[in-house]
């Protein structure tokens, strides 16, 4: 006997009928761990809210109510499907076979129903029933629902469904986005090769729109060369990454017509704002026009109904003005990273004796940065906008090759990275940093030239994920900092539990007129670090008075832009070294 994979649920309250249809249904094929049971109405009404079966069994009568109640909830899920797969059929098993319930029971939606007294031996046959019709509807709804030439479904399919998945996202509290696509200058593919090559480049297209799509999602032709997605529940900038990435790995279309033709489309996006109902007709008008407005600006582009759709608890405007960047859009930032505008570069960090390079602290660069905000409102946006994965997973392979490379050409450095100001982000770059030494890469690095340089004000308010940032660091043999040191209130007490390698103090933390106090701050530290048993760190040497001043606080590390400029790591770890090996000039000038 074949093997069956349908699913099949029993909404039945007497267990002796329930283990009967069970047995009879596994005689027919069917797996047993795929057919489901329910008592109650209410129980039954869970699972077809799950993951719906292929075919219900229902007892007429229940604890709570007429098992026939049920069939309203399956033919509105049936009448509305985002997947044609998930049709669900139904038999209803009743205590007699009167005339006016039988007539009853199909008026109401049943597909089949079965006498109890006969289920032995008309079950099986009503099962079959029951399934075949449902395959027959599907087939049905495919012709109705699918576009011929995409197989996407086609203008009238998408607004019913969609529809229906748009009021569940306002119920839900979902973030959705209705996408708008034209493809461009396909008026030229029919006048240039007729309209079977026009149909076999939709046919292309359709296939590369519908990788945009989840299962939950739905994908369609409108008309002509107009499509649709819809995206259910995704925030702001997976949306916006989606939608990059899409457009730039689009491949071209082949066909033995015009051979490739190289898939372009104007793209517009509108998002769902929680706070203002808006109807589907509007959403659509919305990304139409600013799918018209990617099209005026140059075609083979995508562009939002608005900068205000990318962030779902609060507006860039808000973000820009708290952060004093109302001059720079935070889409700017965003294209940024998503076209890889960053860099790094290396700034040394030099023994305050022998003025030698010991280490040296990344810095992350953006190159076209505007003036009007700085690296740190940066990363804020990043936070902001949960964006610190794509961040990391560019930043991380970049500087584990450069230090590859250069140990295999014999540096020795140490390398600091920073860690990010938030838990949510230290735990993405925990994750990826793991990830990237202990799995098979590329590049090949000791552990021991890595130093994490995480900050105070996360030891003082999440001592606990301090603590295992810390350990997973140490398994790694991977050296921790204690960075922006006496920035915040210092907590001495969890401060004199945890096991540094170095603590650095930043002398941009104080203004120019306290700078006593940072002196003070390294000299009362430099007791406090013995104690620790770790070095100290100053940070911000801009002079040889300075510099002098920092030797006499007693520290035991320096880094500033008076004993070395943060230079690009480009060329040769040999190439590095000679532009910033200046260290006896440095020593004589301490001296002096």
């Amino acid at each position: 006997m074949a093997h069956r994979t349908e699913r099949v649920l029993i909404v039945d309250d007497n267990a002796t009928d329930q283990a009967l249809c069970r047995a009879l249904l596994t005689a027919e094929g069917f797996d047993d761990s795929l057919i489901l049971s329910a008592k109650t109405l209410a129980e039954a009404k869970v699972v077809l809210e799950g993951d719906p079966p292929h075919l219900c069994l229902i007892d007429y009568m229940l604890p709570d109510g007429r098992g026939v109640d049920l069939l309203s909830q399956i033919n509105e899920h049936n009448s509305h499907l985002a997947r044609l797969d998930t049709y669900i059929s139904s038999i209803v098993v009743t205590g007699s076979g009167d005339e006016k319930l039988v007539a009853s029971v199909f008026r109401q939606g049943a597909g089949d129903y079965v006498i109890k007294s006969d289920v032995i031996d008309h079950l099986g046959a009503a099962v079959n029933r029951a399934l075949k019709s449902r395959s027959e509807s599907i087939a049905d709804r495919k012709t109705t629902m699918v576009d011929p030439v995409t197989r996407l479904l086609n203008r009238r399919a998408f607004l019913d469904k969609a529809q229906v998945l748009l009021k569940q996202h306002y119920q839900n509290g979902e973030h959705c986005a209705l996408i708008y696509i034209d493809l461009d200058e396909f008026k030229k593919i029919n006048d240039n090769f007729g309209h079977s090559a026009g149909d076999a480049y939709l046919y292309g297209a359709a296939h590369r729109i519908q990788r945009l799509c989840r299962d939950t999602d739905l994908s369609a032709r409108l008309g002509g060369d107009e499509f649709v997605v819809f995206l259910r529940d995704i925030s702001r900038c997976d949306l916006i990454l989606k939608i990059d990435s899409w457009m730039k790995n689009n491949t071209d279309i082949f066909d033995d017509t015009f051979v490739c033709q190289s898939l372009r489309c104007s793209v517009g996006i509108a998002v769902t704002d929680l706070t203002d109902e808006t109807s589907l007709s509007a959403l659509i008008t919305k990304a139409d026009d600013a799918m018209y407005a990617a099209k005026r600006s140059g075609k083979n582009r995508y562009a939002f109904t608005g900068v205000e759709q990318l962030k779902s608890n609060k507006s860039l405007e808000s973000f820009s003005s708290s952060h004093n960047s109302h001059h720079v859009p935070p889409t700017a930032i965003l294209t940024a990273l998503l076209d890889k505008e960053f860099s790094f570069m290396l700034q040394p960090i030099r023994d305050i004796l022998t003025m030698e390079m010991e280490s040296v602290e990344v810095l992350v660069r953006w190159s076209l940065m505007p003036n009007t905000i700085n690296i740190e409102k940066v990363f804020d946006f990043f936070a902001e906008f949960n964006l610190d994965s794509q961040y990391f997973d560019w930043f991380i392979p970049e500087i584990l090759s450069t230090i590859s490379t250069w140990q295999s050409q014999g540096c020795q450095l140490l390398f600091s990275l920073n860690a990010p100001s938030s838990v949510d982000g230290c735990q993405v770059f925990l994750s990826r940093l793991v990830q990237s030494l202990t799995l098979e890469t590329d590049y090949k690095i000791e552990p021991w030239s890595l130093n994490i340089e995480i900050k105070e004000s996360i030891l003082n308010t999440n001592p606990d994920f301090f603590k295992i940032f810390i350990r997973k660091m140490k398994a790694l043999k991977i050296k921790i900092t204690l960075d922006q040191f006496s920035r915040t209130d210092t907590n001495i007490e969890i401060l004199a539990i945890q096991k540094f390698d170095k603590v650095k103090i930043r002398r941009y933390q104080y203004d120019a007129d306290t700078e006593e106090s940072f002196l003070k701050v390294l000299t009362l530290s430099s007791f406090l670090r013995m104690s620790m048993g770790c070095e100290l760190v100053a940070v911000g040497v801009e002079s040889l008075c300075q510099l002098k001043k920092v030797q006499k606080a007693g520290v035991d590390k320096v880094q500033g832009f008076y004993v070395g400029q943060p230079i690009a790591p480009s060329g040769t770890w040999y190439d590095f070294l000679t532009q910033v090996d200046q260290a006896s000039d440095l020593l004589n000038k301490s001296n002096v």
